[in-house]
C-alpha cells in the first residue's frame, strides 16, 4: 500500500516538473491576470487558410482587407465570452467597414454557435449576421490551438493592416470603449 501511495506521489511531482519546465521554456507563452491586455513586439500573424465559417463559407485572412481585424476565440458556454461579443459587435458597426471581427468558437458543436447567433440576435438585439463578421467554428482546435496558442477564452488578438498581431487580450473586455 505504502508502495503504490509513493509511486503515485512521485507520478505526480514528475508530472508538475515537466509541465513546469514545458511552461517556462516556451517564450510566447504569457499567462496574464485576467482582463489584461498585453502589448506585444509586433508579430506575423499565422497563416490562416481555408477557414470554413458556420454557413460554409471559405475563408482565409488574405481575403479580408480592413485596416484591423479582431481574432476572438470563444465559445457558447463561457459566461465572459457571451457577456463580451455584443460590444464587439458594436464596435464593427461604429467602425463601418474599417475593422472586421473573426469569431473562432471552440465549441464541440456546430449547432452550439448556431444557437448563440439566434439567442444574441433575440436577447441583446445585435445582428451578428452582417459585413466584417465572420464566425468559425474550430471543429479540431487547430486554430485556437496550434497556430495562436490560447490559453483560456475569451482571448483576442488584436491585428494591423499589414497583418501583424499588436495586441493580444487575455479575457473579457468592454469593446465600447476602444476606438481605432
Amino acid at each position: 500500500m505504502k508502495i503504490k501511495l509513493l509511486s503515485f506521489l512521485i507520478i505526480i511531482i514528475v508530472t508538475i516538473i515537466i509541465v513546469t519546465y514545458d511552461t517556462m521554456q516556451s517564450p510566447d507563452l504569457i499567462v496574464p491576470n485576467d482582463n489584461q491586455i498585453i502589448n506585444i513586439n509586433p508579430i506575423q500573424v499565422p497563416e490562416i487558410d481555408h477557414m470554413i465559417s458556420i454557413d460554409n463559407k471559405i475563408l482565409s485572412l488574405d481575403d479580408i482587407k480592413t485596416e484591423i481585424i479582431l481574432i476572438n476565440f470563444w465559445a457558447s458556454w463561457c459566461a465572459s465570452c457571451i457577456t463580451e461579443l455584443p460590444s464587439m459587435i458594436q464596435l464593427i458597426e461604429r467602425h463601418q467597414g474599417r475593422v472586421t471581427l473573426l469569431t473562432i468558437s471552440i465549441d464541440d458543436s456546430i449547432s452550439a454557435v448556431e444557437k448563440f447567433k439566434i439567442k444574441l440576435q433575440q436577447q441583446y438585439k445585435i445582428s451578428p449576421n452582417q459585413d466584417h463578421i465572420y464566425w468559425i467554428w474550430d471543429k479540431e482546435k487547430y486554430i485556437s490551438l496550434k497556430l495562436f496558442n490560447t490559453i483560456k477564452i475569451p482571448e483576442t488578438f488584436i491585428v494591423n493592416k499589414e497583418r501583424l498581431i499588436i495586441n493580444k487580450i487575455i479575457g473579457t473586455k468592454d469593446w465600447s470603449e476602444i476606438t481605432f
